[in-house]
């Protein structure tokens, strides 16, 4: 207590306020500076474009499971990419965790079983079924997800 009570003994408010009128231009200087800094940040935000994936091509256009695919289009991330995988007639399946490169192909191989489990949601406390469906011949809607959201789709079909 006898410390707060010498503190404030000595506190001055013309000593604490006191700023050199040479400093003035200065600090209104700095200070326009950072409002342009922040107005631009918030500006930039605003206006940023996120590009959404689109699939150009699936080559090839079908095969048995165990083929390669590539899709051909643009705005893939260079990480965390899903391709959601749609029967006509069943539940959607994730081949999750694809990597692109370049931004414009994506490399995924048709798998026996699909999980039906979304990417990362486990991490985000949304439970995951033990059930991988068969994949079986039949025509099935390709699309991809990716942090900037989901493509449009293209169809990939399944022979025996």
């Amino acid at each position: 207590m006898a410390k707060i009570l010498h503190i404030r003994r000595n506190f001055s408010p013309r000593r604490s306020l006191r700023i050199p009128f040479a400093r003035v231009p200065l600090l209104l200087a700095i200070a326009a500076i950072l409002g342009l800094v922040g107005a631009w940040g918030l500006w930039k935000r605003q206006n940023s474009v996120v590009t959404v994936s689109q699939i150009e091509t699936l080559s090839p256009p079908n095969g048995t499971v165990g083929t390669e695919v590539t899709v051909t289009g643009s705005g893939f991330t260079k990480t965390e990419n899903a391709v959601l995988f749609i029967p006509q007639n069943g539940m959607p399946g994730f081949i999750s965790d694809l990597k692109s490169k370049d931004g414009k192909t994506l490399k995924f191989t048709i798998p026996e079983g699909l999980t039906l489990c979304a990417p990362k949601a486990e991490e985000r406390g949304i439970p995951c079924p033990l059930v991988y469906p068969k994949v079986g011949a039949g025509d099935y809607e390709v699309r991809v997800q990716n942090s900037a959201g989901e493509s449009d789709s293209a169809t990939f079909t399944v022979t025996e």
